[in-house]
């Protein structure tokens, strides 16, 4: 009797055992697929977020061909202000956004040129500064916004670009008093 009650305690030890294997076996399989799913899910989100920021390429880049008066110059544009938003590590879609903006409002009243280091210029002075992309877009609406008017007012230059980023009213006004005199501000 009681080597058959040890050996009956004996076969459901085994059999526990053998369900605590199992057990651990599904929960090990449920980690893998949970693992599994995750890491799919991140791969999806990204190949979605790329795609999302590629349907605004199309958009961008038709803002360059009419800004610059085609095609070609255009796409040339477009590489240009890539390699600047790199350059400065700002965020892709805000920086083609802000640089398509100010192609547009300058056109036929900036060279090229002058437009490429008005935006780099700025892009620069806030990324030093420290600004958010939110407030560096705020601060171009404001540049745009003078551009599209031709003129410079004082809603615009205070309320607008000077209170986005800190110090940027009077870097502007520096310029263009370096820019009217002549100076060149490399000397100062």
């Amino acid at each position: 009797m009681y080597n058959k009650e040890i050996s009956l305690l004996r076969n459901n030890l085994f059999k526990a055992q053998r369900a605590q294997r199992s057990f651990n076996q599904s929960i090990h399989d449920m980690r893998g697929a949970f693992v599994q799913a995750t890491a799919s899910y991140t791969a999806f989100a990204g190949v979605m977020g790329i795609a999302n920021v590629g349907k605004k390429f199309p958009g961008y880049q038709s803002a360059m061909n009419m800004a610059f008066g085609g095609k070609e110059e255009g796409q040339r544009q477009s590489q240009y202000a890539m390699s600047e938003i790199y350059r400065l590590g700002l965020d892709t879609t805000a920086g083609m956004d802000n640089y398509s903006k100010l192609a547009v409002a300058a056109k036929g009243k900036l060279k090229t040129s002058d437009l490429q280091n008005l935006f780099s210029g700025y892009s620069e002075y806030a990324k030093v500064a420290g600004a958010s992309e939110e407030r560096i877009s705020n601060g171009v609406v404001a540049l745009q916004q003078m551009l599209s008017k031709g003129r410079i007012t004082a809603e615009e230059f205070r309320n607008q670009m000077a209170e986005q980023i800190v110090g940027s009213d009077i870097a502007f006004k520096k310029a263009v008093e370096f820019d009217m005199l002549k100076i060149d501000p490399t000397q100062y």
